[in-house]
């Protein structure tokens, strides 16, 4: 766990209201839509406008992103969303997802404990693809903007 400063992350975004287990649908979907954009090195980033204390709801207000880029072209269905840069506590979460929300717990309780305000929703950055490594290697970088 540690503070870092984190670039702002503009990129194409779906927005929903569901549960957690129906993002990779929503990344498909976004995928789909951005057939033909060149996107070098898409960073992949998931944020959630509940509070930490939401986790255990059935759904929730999110944003699944793809970008890193700040050259954004219109596209049918989908918003352009900036997650603006700045002071973050950062946690990387090594195994399964569905198991990210350790990583949240422990970072609203260090929260707590430096007395650190929150600024704004945290964040998820994809620092591999599933669909390379196993499970167990699945590596999230958690974000919580910080003032």
């Amino acid at each position: 766990m540690q503070i870092e400063t984190i670039d702002a992350i503009h990129g194409h975004a779906m927005f929903t209201t569901a549960a957690y287990e129906d993002a990779p649908k929503l990344y498909q979907a976004l995928w789909e839509k951005l057939k033909g954009v060149t996107i070098e090195n898409p960073l992949v980033v998931f944020q959630c406008f509940d509070s930490p204390s939401q986790l255990s709801n059935p759904t929730h207000q999110y944003v699944c992103l793809i970008g890193q880029h700040s050259a954004l072209k219109p596209i049918g269905g989908v918003k352009q969303h900036v997650i603006p840069g700045g002071k973050a506590l950062t946690l990387i979460h090594k195994g399964a997802y569905n198991q990210v929300s350790a990583a949240y717990y422990a970072l609203a309780s260090e929260v707590k404990v430096q007395n650190l305000k929150v600024r704004d929703a945290p964040f998820e950055i994809y620092l591999n693809d599933p669909a390379e490594v196993m499970e167990e290697e699945q590596l999230t970088k958690v974000c919580f903007p910080i003032e």
